[in-house]
């Protein structure tokens, strides 16, 4: 009809331009941090060569990379913002049903086979539990640890996966129905309720490292900041200097840093006033962000194949690093404990089951998800 638009799809060269390979760096050291916070110590100890001072720091740097799971959150939100406004300006709409079955083509099936040997292990050991097994399947495994407490398990990383599902319960709805100005007011509502429930965890003197942390309304605020990232550069790649992207990117550990050290925001232990946790975790939104920004955009020219190709099987990383560690702890190493070596082992363990997940099981998922693609190629 003369005089209508039909938008176009876009063809497969505007879609691999659209690939950012920065952003497969920023998922591997949300992975690394992650992975230093778990092989940490988290908790005060007495040591012979550290005064408590510096054992109150050593312990504040563990649990701050702790926050290099919010990194992810803030990741997936900006560029689930952004790809879904892209479809919306190239199409006119956003096609609900196509991005959940993206979704479920990139996230179950590594998610069902980790919940699979989650279960083998819980019952070689008898340690099953039906009601967590239940909670994870229906993505609350989130609340059901909040409220229950930590397992040895390797289907134990997979909580986060449910706060990740929760989210995109509304969010595609929002991009398709809601101006950028009504999603921008979402993203401050959904900060506004994070600080709403820190103050009240504060008040009552809930977990810091359980209850608070599994919070899906918490970690909404990571959410935010990446959803309001993306609508601020409005599709477009920030042009930053090189001395400024390094203060960035060093402003995103240092925020961390201080959410943990100053507010206790992540730190094991007794109650937390609410004042406090706002403050930490306000801060660990903006490090996350921080971090993201300072790598937007940066050259291809500037990044190694193998932390490209590590930040592409990041998920795997993130799914298996649990059972890299069990099975690390159960090699005998010669002289008997040694503590290097086992934690260079876990790291070697992780990648080779994360590269075999990535080349034999999860490849033939994705490659059906790339054929439903309208905008990006980019793996989220």
């Amino acid at each position: 009809m003369k005089g209508t638009h039909i938008p176009k799809a876009a063809t497969n060269s505007e879609k691999k331009s659209l690939y950012r390979p920065e952003l497969d760096v920023v998922r591997l050291l949300a992975f690394l941090f992650v992975f230093v916070h778990h092989i940490l110590p988290r908790n005060p100890f007495v040591s012979p060569t550290l005064s408590p001072r510096l054992v109150y720091v050593y312990i504040s740097i563990s649990n701050a990379a702790g926050f290099g799971l919010c990194l992810f959150f803030t990741l997936s939100a900006f560029l689930i913002s952004d790809l879904l406004l892209r479809e919306r300006g190239l199409t006119g709409t956003v096609r609900i049903r196509a991005f959940y079955w993206r979704r479920i083509l990139r996230i179950w099936p590594l998610y069902v086979l980790g919940l699979v040997i989650g279960i083998i292990y819980a019952v070689v050991t008898r340690q099953h539990e039906a009601a967590r097994l239940l909670a994870y399947l229906f993505m609350i495994g989130n609340w059901y640890l909040g409220s229950t407490g930590w397992l040895d398990n390797p289907m134990q990383p997979l909580w986060s996966i449910s706060v990740e599902e929760q989210f995109y319960l509304f969010w595609p709805a929002v991009a398709r129905w809601f101006s950028r100005r009504a999603m921008c007011f979402l993203a401050l509502t959904m900060i506004a309720v994070a600080n709403g429930w820190l103050l009240y965890y504060g008040h009552i003197g809930a977990d810091v490292d359980r209850t608070i942390w599994t919070n899906s309304f918490v970690q909404f605020q990571m959410f935010a900041a990446g959803i309001l990232l993306a609508l601020v550069l409005k599709q477009e790649l920030p042009k930053i200097r090189g001395p400024v992207r390094v203060l960035l990117f060093l402003m995103g550990p240092t925020a961390w840093f201080a959410a943990v050290y100053v507010f206790k925001a992540k730190q094991p232990g007794g109650p937390v006033l609410g004042s406090d946790l706002v403050a930490g975790y306000a801060l660990g939104a903006l490090g996350s962000a921080s971090i993201l920004l300072s790598l937007l955009g940066l050259s291809r020219d500037l990044i190694p194949r193998w932390a490209a190709y590590l930040g592409r099987i990041s998920y795997g990383l993130y799914v298996f690093h649990e059972l890299a560690f069990l099975i690390a702890r159960h090699v005998p190493f010669p002289g008997g404990y040694a503590y290097k070596e086992q934690r260079a082992l876990q790291l070697i363990l992780t990648v080779a089951l994360a590269a075999l997940s990535y080349r034999y099981f999860e490849t033939p998922f994705l490659r059906l998800k790339a054929r439903s693609e309208v905008i990006s190629t980019q793996p989220v």
